[in-house]
Order: structure tokens, then sequence, then C-alpha cells
């Protein structure tokens, strides 16, 4: 799929050593990759948004899709799960709301 902004590009992950395993690796990317396109379009004061005061916000939710998403491929392919930092926008933390996309 091709979204406005790519922020894991399938240039950087390179061969899988397992091929049967490849199309894991693919998902993960076009998964991410669609989440961050989805966050990287809701405004600030959307992302603090949450319906009720028990539920969790916009902000909360994208977070915890990659960083479930992180986790689930990594022990899947028995890998070390890729650190906060890298994933989530500065200041790494699933409370902040991600820098606009390169333009």
């Amino acid at each position: 799929m091709s979204y406005p902004h790519t922020w894991i590009s399938e240039d950087t992950v390179g061969s899988v050593a397992m091929p049967a395993l490849a199309h894991a690796v693919a998902t993960y990317v076009g998964e991410t990759n669609k989440t961050a396109n989805a966050w990287s379009r809701v405004t600030d004061r959307l992302l603090a948004f949450t319906p009720h005061a028990e539920s969790s916000t916009l902000r909360q939710i994208f977070s915890h899709q990659i960083l479930s998403e992180r986790r689930f491929f990594a022990e899947f392919l028995g890998l070390d799960e890729p650190p906060v930092p890298t994933l989530l926008p500065p200041p790494a933390t699933p409370k902040t709301p991600p820098p606009p996309p390169p333009t």
C-alpha cells in the first residue's frame, strides 16, 4: 500500500534470513506505516479526545497499537524489541503526539 509518508522503508529492512517469514516482516512494516500515517493526520487537539472519562485518548490508542505490534512481531520472530524511542516520536512516550510528517 502507498502512503503519503513512509516511516519504515522496505529498503531498510533488507533481506530476511528465513524467507518463509518474509511476509511477517512485510506485514509489520505495512501495519506500522498504516498506523503512523493515520496518527500523523490527527491534530494535537483531537489526540487528547476521549469519549468517556474512563476511555483511552486517541494518542494512547495509537501508541498502544504501535507498541503492541512491536511486541507481537518481536516475539513471533524471536527478536529483541526495538526501543520505544525508535518507534514513538520524541519524547518517546505514549502520551505525546507525533511530529507532522516531513513535507
